[in-house]
């Protein structure tokens, strides 16, 4: 930077603030990050709340993804749980985990894959629902939800000898499921490609 050379830095994680993520590679490497220079897989996804800011949404990930959501404007941002509390009887092999229904009825208009979802078979399961219609589902004029996904990783390298899978291959499961049960393709808008 001191000879003029502007640098930023990319990652395919997320799952939190690009602010937080600026902190931990200046405290990890000693560099000077400024939030600006920060690039993670979700930040491109930061536009669509100029079209879903004041949409119910569905989020996927985990950490601090929906603080995320939210400050990237997503005001109307509910979670797989939250989902499923509205619809309890979705899953039937286990109970919701207590986050109550938000904005209960109200359409979800888009499905955004923020960060590496955890709990496949709910997550699955319930994003298959809403793409389907089981719950109430699209946008103003009847069109389907669009579901997004910032990362199209299959896998990833850990401190596990063995590749780990990744938010890539969560959606190519759901869209192998789907097209499974429904005879349909899922079609997904990819922020970022492998």
């Amino acid at each position: 930077r001191d000879a003029g050379v502007a640098c930023i830095y990319m990652t395919n994680g997320g799952g939190v603030l690009e602010e937080a993520k600026a902190e931990e590679i200046q405290e990890g490497f000693g560099l000077e990050v400024v939030t600006e220079q920060m690039l993670l897989a979700h930040t491109p996804m930061r536009g669509l709340a100029e079209v879903y800011g004041d949409s119910k949404v569905l989020i996927l990930g985990h950490k601090d993804y929906v603080n995320v959501a939210r400050n990237y404007g997503f005001r109307r941002a509910v979670t797989v749980e939250q989902v499923f509390s509205e619809h309890p009887t979705i899953v039937p092999f286990r109970k919701p985990l207590g986050e109550p229904p938000a904005f209960p009825g109200e359409p979800i208009e888009a499905v955004l894959v923020f960060y590496d979802p955890l709990d496949w078979m709910v997550e699955a399961q319930v994003v298959c629902d809403v793409m389907a219609g089981n719950v109430p589902s699209g946008g103003p004029g009847g069109e389907p939800p669009r579901l997004y996904a910032s990362n199209p990783d299959l896998i990833f390298s850990s401190a596990f000898p063995a590749p780990r899978l990744a938010q890539g291959a969560f959606v190519e499961c759901v869209q192998h499921l789907f097209r499974l049960q429904y005879h349909a393709d899922l079609e997904v808008t990819h922020f970022a490609h492998a």
